[in-house]
């Protein structure tokens, strides 16, 4: 998800098809990572250790939503297999 932000940040003058597959991919990357960090956090599994790599997670998470979220927030994401499929986004969510 980080390499994609890059990517947009780096390079503003994008073709408007690949920004939009940028931005589809990272707002899918957020919902499975979030999805995520709520299960993993009602564990009682994880050691100090642990703990501060989730809190780390947590923190890039936050990061990075707060950065792209608006972004992303409109976006569907229902007709999406496991491994996100450009193909399929753009059908719920046409290019304008």
């Amino acid at each position: 998800m980080k390499s994609l932000d890059v990517f947009l940040d780096r390079f503003q003058l994008l073709d408007n098809r690949l920004k939009h597959e940028a931005i589809g991919r990272i707002g899918f990357y957020l919902r499975k990572f979030e999805h995520d960090l709520e299960l993993m956090g009602g564990l009682s599994v994880f050691t100090e250790a642990g703990w501060a790599f989730f809190h780390e997670f947590r923190s890039c998470f936050l990061c990075s939503k707060n950065k792209r979220g608006e972004e992303t927030e409109k976006f569907i994401y229902t007709n999406q297999p496991y491994v996100f499929q450009y193909d399929q986004f753009s059908q719920k969510n046409p290019l304008r």
